[in-house]
């Protein structure tokens, strides 16, 4: 008899898994009736995952302004939505529309404009493939002057504006843009 899920027991004794993965302990119970009295046993199954179906980004889409960051993330499943852990991912960037360290972290560059597929998973597990893309829109820069005083951007090129005070001046916004256009 099966007692705690993992698959089915046909007529013969034949266990087949089902399709949730996971363990289940002692789901599997035999009992015969033997000279000396009944004699019971319980197996445990587990249930791995299929093969490769599919692959999901998230997000999939990303709206950013220069300069911010957004982390994605993969999920990596089988048929029946079961989590495939052991897949080769790779991760990957087109579009010079920003950087994409090894944490999928995305940072956007200084180029604003809306990015297709800007970022790229690719799932290998033996011969299956699969893969997924998150769209990209970088914002142009935008800028709100704080202060009439007459300084300069403290980093001109780093998407903020600011004077070295935490203040944007008309001087530092000028020079941040200028940076943006440049880069």
């Amino acid at each position: 008899t099966l007692v705690g899920g993992g698959g089915a027991i046909d007529s013969s004794g034949g266990f087949t898994a089902g399709t949730v993965a996971g363990p289940f302990p002692n789901t599997v119970r035999a009992s015969v009736q033997s000279a000396t009295g009944p004699v019971e046993a319980a197996a445990s199954v587990a249930v791995r995952p299929g093969p490769l179906a599919r692959v999901t980004i998230s997000p999939t889409q990303a709206t950013l302004d220069i300069g911010a960051s957004q982390r994605f993330t993969a999920q990596v499943t089988d048929q029946f939505g079961n989590a495939i852990t052991d897949a080769l991912v790779s991760w990957s960037m087109s579009g010079g529309v920003g950087t994409l360290d090894n944490t999928q972290v995305f940072k956007a560059g200084t180029k604003a404009g809306a990015f297709h597929g800007a970022v790229r998973v690719d799932v290998i597990q033996g011969a299956a493939r699969a893969s997924a893309a998150a769209d990209v829109t970088v914002l142009p820069f935008r800028v709100t002057v704080k202060s009439t005083a007459d300084r300069g951007d403290a980093r001109p090129g780093d998407g903020a504006c600011d004077d070295g005070n935490g203040d944007c001046t008309l001087r530092a916004a000028i020079m941040e843009a200028n940076a943006q256009v440049a880069g």
